[in-house]
């Protein structure tokens, strides 16, 4: 399961079900990475 908007360890966001959606393992490493990278590099 994927959470469409990162939870971060929002345990509420976590659980919202409405934040949940199914992706492949390919599409949702690709997402995933995506998202950390944009974190790390935020200015």
């Amino acid at each position: 399961m994927d959470h469409i908007k990162p939870h971060r360890g929002d345990p509420d966001l976590f659980w919202d079900e409405k934040n949940w959606q199914t992706l492949c393992k390919s599409c949702h490493d690709h997402k995933t990475m995506t998202e950390d990278r944009e974190i790390r590099y935020q200015y």
